[in-house]
């Protein structure tokens, strides 16, 4: 669905015209599946925590900086 009218209730919410263009236009997503120790995961969350960032912010920059070059 393009445009997301309901979301979790049955009240209609209005979307502003960027954030319905920027939903139309989002990319199919797949998930990505690896395997980390359970130290490695903790720090990395805890660092992404720290940075007020992301988990899949930082893996997909990484993955962005490796097709790149």
């Amino acid at each position: 669905m393009a445009f997301k009218a309901k979301i979790g209730t049955k009240k209609h919410r209005s979307y502003t015209t960027d954030e319905a263009i920027v939903e139309a236009t989002k990319e199919d997503m797949v998930g990505l599946n690896i395997n980390i120790s359970k130290q490695k995961r903790a720090l990395f969350k805890a660092k992404t925590a720290t940075n007020s960032e992301t988990m899949q912010d930082v893996i997909l920059e990484a993955i962005n900086r490796y097709i790149e070059n």
